[in-house]
């Protein structure tokens, strides 16, 4: 396993088995997740919005996404139809590429330059990605890359403080010893990861999540704005938004 292949699919399914046949909560429109996201884009249309006001156009990057994540802006995207492209990158091709002139699909590592150098665009966004490219120099190395780039960018990730672990769906998971959230992993599947056949895939189930605080965001991202995304008085997920 790569620890850096990322993609929407990639982070709600089970590194080491297979995908159950339910739907993923975001497959559902109604959902509090999904309702969430859309939330979300308000703030990604505003950039957008500035960005066609000044140019005419905007080329989105979107880091390890797909078109699934964006079918929940499917609303305003209409309404601009002609003035957006949305470059979907990704380590590896993706299986459910759509067959639309709103999307260019592009393979490139987030924590590589060259992927930053390659291509023509106004505005880097990433949902959920940055905690799932590997270890700390990883992180730096993509938040070092997109604020070299000189673009304006959205980047989201969940909250480390927040009680429940997104991926894993359990409490405080994130909390415990790698050790000790290996072994759970090895007894029973949890959120959308696991069970683990044995102890090194349950290490690697492990390793593929590294949830930021507000303090690393703010290190990593200086020149930006954080922004709360809150269930009631607790942040779910930050924000850090530069435009």
């Amino acid at each position: 396993m790569t620890d850096h292949r990322v993609s929407l699919r990639f982070v709600e399914q089970a590194q080491g088995g297979e995908m159950p046949e339910k739907k993923l909560p975001y497959d559902n429109k109604r959902s509090i997740p999904s309702i969430m996201r859309r939330r979300r884009f308000r703030v990604v249309n505003r950039l957008i919005e500035d960005i066609i006001e000044k140019r005419g156009s905007c080329r989105i990057l979107d880091l390890g996404g797909t078109h699934f994540y964006w079918a929940l802006n499917e609303e305003y995207l209409k309404t601009r139809r002609r003035q957006i492209t949305i470059i979907v990158a990704n380590v590896d091709a993706l299986p459910e590429q759509q067959n639309d002139d709103l999307y260019e699909y592009v393979i490139g590592d987030a924590t590589a330059p060259d992927l930053y150098a390659a291509h023509d665009y106004d505005l880097i966004h990433s949902n959920s990605v940055i905690e799932h490219v590997g270890g700390w120099p990883k992180v730096k190395a993509m938040a070092d890359h997109i604020r070299a780039s000189q673009r304006n960018y959205y980047i989201q990730t969940p909250n480390y403080w927040f009680p429940i672990e997104p991926h894993f769906r359990s409490v405080g998971f994130q909390w415990l010893p790698e050790s000790t959230r290996a072994e759970m992993l090895m007894k029973r599947r949890r959120g959308f990861r696991g069970p683990a056949k044995d102890w090194e895939a349950a290490m690697e189930l492990v390793e593929t999540v590294k949830l930021l605080t507000a303090s690393q965001l703010r290190g990593l991202f200086p020149d930006a704005e954080l922004l709360r995304e809150r269930i009631g008085p607790l942040t779910k997920s930050f924000m850090v938004v530069r435009g």
